[in-house]
């Protein structure tokens, strides 16, 4: 065993200390303890440890609710108390922005509720019972309450746990909207008696295969409605999707002269959310059942200046687009450089990026830095005890 002390925290929040003059991240260790940890992974220019005692409990320690957090992969900051977990998570994209982009930023944070926030979850099962993954394995810790899910989403994951037999069953995903819930079962299970127990629900998939209730569920944000289908991308934070939305609007500032391009459009919410503010909006996405989804949402909400195109975003490359304004929402990976490349080239007035990872944003950035200026930034807390946050900035044409 050896002795260390916490100085930071990394992006991933894990604790960071040094031993014989080597960095080491130590797991759910908080700044100013003193731990005593055993090394489980040694590499040349790092170390990875846990705790097995602690010396000196830091201030920023809470008492978590969650039985299950020192096991759960779910979570991995919930030790820290909220309002330390937003300055963590400020201070990691002022850090990355700063060290990647050379771009000092002052970003304003909306936080969210602590807890039953969720309203979508994943539960892996292994010998019959459902849970999430341990920490780094493909272990499943079984659960029978998650706090950062909806009372929705646990009244059915008790409903399960109690009358189904689950032996050969691999994955349930749950979700669950404001008036409306979708479970979807991969594996085997008897469906008269899932039905059965699950008949409060508005529809049940097994093996992708609707066998109860209605195709889609509907989601509001705001003023507008949103179909939901069963492998559909969903912000899983309403109230912050809401709110995120609404900053995208800001930042927006339409007219009724406006030409919105939206890219990784998904299902259409942020164009339909956009769409009365401005002339029309194009929604491109390569998920051709988002697509779908999209065009019935333009009709559940009686929007008729925006069409959508099933396709990469680097089709702008090929498409005579004449707009003056483009969101961007991208996967993980950011953007690509055909995007990039033709972005620099259209010279929009402004583009709105949200973005959930803050190393790509960054990137992406200095990469459109020669013609466009990042304006403002805003970070959205949407997954409280977990150490991710959205971003949403603009930028406009230098």
């Amino acid at each position: 065993m050896y002795e260390t002390e916490i100085k930071a925290l990394n992006h991933q929040g894990m604790g960071i200390g040094r031993i014989n003059n080597k960095v080491v991240f130590v797991e759910d260790g908080l700044v100013g303890e003193k731990v005593l940890v055993k090394i489980v992974e040694d590499n040349k220019k790092y170390m990875v440890a846990k705790i097995v005692k602690r010396l000196t409990i830091s201030k920023d320690r809470c008492k978590y609710d969650c039985i299950y957090y020192d096991r759960c992969g779910g979570c991995n900051i919930a030790s820290l108390i909220y309002e330390k977990q937003l300055e963590f998570k400020k201070g990691k994209v002022i850090d990355i922005f700063k060290k990647y982009a050379d771009i000092l930023i002052d970003p304003k944070i909306i936080k969210t509720n602590e807890y039953h926030y969720r309203n979508k979850i994943v539960m892996h099962v292994e010998n019959g019972k459902m849970g999430y993954y341990e920490k780094n394995t493909n272990k499943v810790v079984p659960i029978d309450k998650c706090l950062i899910a909806s009372d929705t989403i646990n009244k059915i994951l008790k409903k399960i746990e109690d009358n189904i037999d689950l032996n050969k069953v691999k994955q349930i995903m749950i979700r669950s909207t404001y008036k409306d819930s979708m479970v979807v079962i991969d594996g085997e299970v008897d469906i008269d008696s899932l039905i059965k127990t699950l008949e409060f629900v508005t529809s049940i998939y097994v093996n992708k295969k609707l066998v109860y209730g209605k195709s889609k569920i509907i989601e509001k944000i705001g003023d507008y409605l949103f179909y939901i289908s069963c492998d559909s991308f969903f912000q899983v934070n309403t109230n912050q999707a809401y709110n995120l939305y609404n900053q995208v609007l800001t930042y927006a500032n339409l007219n009724k002269d406006d030409v919105v391009l939206d890219l990784y459009c998904g299902t259409g919410t942020i164009g339909i959310y956009l769409a009365k503010y401005c002339k029309s909006v194009l929604g491109i996405e390569i998920n051709e059942m988002a697509i779908m989804d999209a065009n019935e949402n333009k009709k559940l909400n009686n929007i008729d200046n925006i069409s959508f195109i099933n396709g990469s975003a680097s089709i702008i490359n090929k498409l005579e687009v004449k707009a003056n304004v483009v969101v961007v929402d991208p996967p993980r990976s950011g953007l690509d450089n055909v995007t990039i490349d033709t972005l620099i080239k259209m010279k929009v007035d402004k583009i709105i990026y949200v973005s959930c990872d803050p190393m790509t944003l960054s990137r992406d950035i200095k990469r459109l830095s020669n013609v466009y200026k990042l304006e403002d930034i805003t970070l959205f807390d949407m997954f409280a005890q977990d150490y991710h946050v959205e971003s949403v900035c603009v930028l406009n044409l230098c």
